[in-house]
């Protein structure tokens, strides 16, 4: 994919797989060795709807700090796949700027999950 027709690399976004942020009812088995994800053990709570959401965190091994892109695109679990970005629902370009600056500025209180 290039550049151009990507719009996370255009408007330099990584806010879905950095931390990769899950709804907490869905479980990951994060021992299941196809998947790339390594438990941060933090809850994410936006501040805008800390009652009503609760987000799992995880870090993705796929997740390249330097580049913000997925090292095996093609070979990412169904639940990147199907991760849905409001941004690619629109061609406007000053949309698609002013949702991706909404994703990027949300603020989120971090709950630390503890292990007994």
């Amino acid at each position: 994919m290039s550049k151009q027709t990507n719009i996370c690399l255009r408007y330099g976004c990584s806010a879905c797989c950095n931390p990769v942020k899950i709804r907490s009812l869905v479980i990951i088995n994060t021992k299941d060795e196809r998947l790339p994800f390594v438990d941060l053990s933090m809850i994410y709570a936006p501040k805008m709807h800390p009652d009503s959401v609760k987000l799992k965190t995880y870090k993705c091994k796929f997740f390249n700090e330097e580049t913000g892109l997925c090292v095996d695109y093609n070979g990412r679990p169904n639940i990147c796949r199907n991760t849905q970005c409001s941004a690619f629902d629109t061609d406007n370009e000053d949309e698609i700027a002013k949702i991706i600056e909404n994703i990027k500025k949300e603020e989120f209180i971090k709950i630390p999950i503890k292990r007994g």
